[in-house]
């Protein structure tokens, strides 16, 4: 969460403001998209003419990078929501070879943070997944406890 609230406005209208962006922001940016459910948008490929969907097009709108409440949308996302179909498909994104942290780093301090952020939000998952079944047993048992106190 720190690496989210450390971004400014600045750092966020500079991710916006690439033309061509390296690859891992555009990775990034549609992980976010993923997360968000941020739909990619139609773009008119330029060498065949052909409408493919992209998700950068859709990072540049006003859900994500164009949302002044991005770091806090970010923040306060709802981890606990996500689910296995979702991170299926983010996952194939981190396949990537160009989803590095060193690349991020390099191409700009929000990249940073939101890689962080990323894989802060996958790591969750996993071990929310791992435990929720101990958990939801837990308060089972303590629940049967207090009745049987009762």
């Amino acid at each position: 969460m720190n690496s989210i609230e450390s971004l400014s406005k600045f750092d966020l209208a500079e991710l916006k403001s690439l033309k061509k962006p390296p690859k891992v922001v555009k990775l990034l940016l549609e992980i976010v998209c993923l997360l968000l459910d941020v739909p990619p948008s139609p773009k008119k490929c330029k060498k065949t003419g052909k409408t493919k969907l992209s998700y950068w097009q859709s990072a540049l709108g006003r859900e994500v990078l164009g949302n002044p409440r991005l770091p806090t949308l970010l923040i306060e996302f709802d981890r606990n929501k996500l689910t296995a179909e979702t991170m299926m498909t983010v996952e194939e994104v981190l396949r990537h070879p160009e989803y590095t942290f060193t690349k991020a780093n390099t191409a700009s301090k929000a990249a940073t943070g939101i890689f962080k952020w990323v894989k802060a939000t996958r790591d969750y998952f996993y071990i929310f997944k791992e435990i929720e079944p101990r958990r939801d047993a837990f308060m089972l048992s303590d629940k049967q406890l207090r009745e049987k106190q009762v």
